[in-house]
């Protein structure tokens, strides 16, 4: 059975390469881009089982996120990290998304 993959969404190179790490650490294959356009590029080209967006994600990317949540045909899970400062809850996700996030003080180094 082949590895699960994971496309990692972060600006920060630090958290980016702490994110891939953790993912392969589990055993998954890690694919990280650091900005939204490639992401867009990224998945139309390939399939992933897993959308990871890393905390530097701001609200105004949101509508990319969005579009992304729309476009999937196979409801891609999706795991968004917020910052503390900003609330994914505000803004409407698509009924058919599948989307976890984790709360505004998680820290990555909670997952080690």
């Amino acid at each position: 059975m082949e590895p699960k993959k994971v496309l990692i969404v972060e600006r920060s190179r630090a958290t980016r390469e702490y994110l891939s790490g953790l993912v392969r650490t589990h055993g998954f294959h890690a694919y990280a881009v650091n900005r939204q356009d490639e992401l867009l590029t990224h998945l139309n080209r390939e399939n992933r089982d897993l959308l990871l967006f890393g905390p530097s994600i701001r609200m105004e990317q949101i509508s990319a996120f969005e579009e992304v949540l729309e476009r999937e045909k196979k409801a891609l899970p999706i795991l968004f990290i917020r910052n503390g400062k900003e609330a994914l809850g505000q803004r409407r996700v698509p009924d058919k998304a599948n989307t976890s996030s984790l709360p505004g003080n998680f820290h990555p180094d909670d997952l080690k």
